[in-house]
């Protein structure tokens, strides 16, 4: 999960609709989803970090540019509408998530070894917010058919592209490689 800085707001106060942040979220944050990080060139959503509705929307965060990330589908219908506490989660936005998680060959997300325990909570509470902890999904789509998503395939192709480009990378004798920035939640 890459950390995201999406800067400021650029206008003053709330916007008028919540999904009126999208084009300036996408051209901040490109079209990926801010929690599992795949690329979503259609049907990636203005998402709320805070519920906006439910026994825990925050009704007033609704249009709010801090309570705004860019999630795809699954993600953002496994996160719901449940309670946030920021003191229990990591967020892509106010976290350094990238120092968090060990992405591994086999496509599952394991937690970075050298998290403290408090670190480790809630780390794995992200993960099951998000849905990131679960392995091939199976549902039946609008023409009842039985589609699966399966995250943990689409990591392994991406992790199979990132070993190749960091071959590449390291083959370069005036490559300089920045030094790892440590984690604070």
């Amino acid at each position: 999960m890459r950390p995201v800085q999406k800067g400021i707001s650029p206008i003053a106060g709330d916007f008028g609709k919540y999904e009126d942040a999208k084009p300036e979220l996408v051209s901040r944050l490109g079209l990926y989803c801010s929690y599992c990080e795949r690329k979503i060139v259609t049907l990636l959503a203005v998402e709320h970090i805070e519920p906006k509705d439910g026994v825990y929307g925050k009704p007033a965060l609704e249009k709010r540019w801090s309570n705004f990330l860019l999630a795809c589908t699954n993600c953002n219908s496994c996160k719901g509408s449940g309670k946030v506490n920021f003191r229990r989660f990591i967020f892509p936005d106010r976290d350094n998530t990238f120092h968090a998680y060990k992405y591994n060959v086999d496509g599952s997300i394991a937690l970075a070894p050298h998290l403290s325990q408090r670190q480790k909570v809630m780390a794995r509470n992200t993960l099951r917010l998000v849905g990131l902890d679960k392995p091939i999904q199976v549902f039946t789509d609008s023409n009842n058919e039985q589609v699966a998503l399966d995250r943990v395939a689409q990591r392994m192709e991406a992790f199979g592209v990132a070993q190749v480009a960091l071959s590449l990378m390291l083959s370069e004798p005036n490559v300089s490689i920045p030094p790892k920035r440590p984690i604070h939640f």
